[in-house]
């Protein structure tokens, strides 16, 4: 898979998060200079994932990866409070290149992550597979590892950063194996 992505690098045209850790876990995620999100891991299995807005002091989302039944998520804000399978948020799919990606349910429409053999995971609208919206920087000796986000998007920032974290840690597993 050839990476085939031209990405606008006009300072107004996106904006970036960063990790202060190269961790899907126990993290804290920057805007700006300001630390917006904190990620706990609260438990030795790695069960339960939270990830708080400090700027609302409100937890977004709980992530649950479970053995027997289907991982699940519960958004403090969203689906009366109910746990959604993540298979179902953030659905596999294949692309018409035949290569696998998944698809995002948000209230602005459907995006597709894309795996990219450059930034790893890339956000695309469903209707344009062709034009980046989000896209991984990849950590460094010298850079910490960062999502640079298109400010169209930008209203659905938390969709972005949680189907990003779940998609990354799903990757990592897969790659310790």
């Amino acid at each position: 898979m050839e990476s085939q992505i031209t990405l606008v690098d006009a300072p107004s045209s996106h904006f970036t998060i960063t990790f202060e850790k190269n961790s899907m876990k126990n993290n804290t995620v920057w805007i700006n200079s300001r630390p917006v999100y904190t990620i706990s891991t609260s438990d030795a299995s790695d069960t339960r994932t939270t990830i708080f807005n400090n700027l609302i002091q409100r937890t977004l989302v709980t992530v649950q990866r479970r053995s027997l039944l289907a991982d699940a998520l519960t958004f403090d804000d969203r689906y009366d409070g109910k746990k959604v399978k993540i298979d179902s948020w953030l659905r596999a799919i294949k692309l018409p290149d035949g290569n696998p990606g998944h698809v995002i349910r948000t209230t602005q429409g459907n995006y597709i992550w894309k795996v990219d053999i450059v930034h790893r995971h890339v956000l695309y609208a469903e209707e344009d597979l062709d034009t980046p919206l989000a896209y991984m920087v990849i950590a460094t000796a010298t850079s910490p590892m960062s999502l640079i986000i298109a400010r169209e998007v930008e209203d659905i920032v938390d969709d972005i950063l949680v189907s990003f974290m779940i998609l990354e840690l799903r990757m990592r597993l897969r790659e310790k194996w």
